[in-house]
């Protein structure tokens, strides 16, 4: 997937790669949406994975 960022840069993304400031893993990309997992540490300092997903918007066309 090619993806801008809020700054104009552009990347090239792909499954299994690391994103973001908290180096999430990219697990899946769809039409529409892109599924990231990180890991964060919660309260008690466990470590916990959470899934996110993301929308992707196709400026010309809308949502892919």
């Amino acid at each position: 997937a090619l993806l801008t960022t809020p700054n104009g840069k552009m990347h090239v993304v792909s499954e299994s790669m690391h994103i973001g400031t908290r180096r999430g893993l990219i697990k899946r990309i769809a039409p529409g949406i892109i599924s990231v997992e990180e890991k964060v540490v919660n309260l008690l300092g466990q470590e916990e994975s959470i899934e996110t997903n993301i929308e992707i918007e196709n400026k010309d066309k809308g949502t892919l």
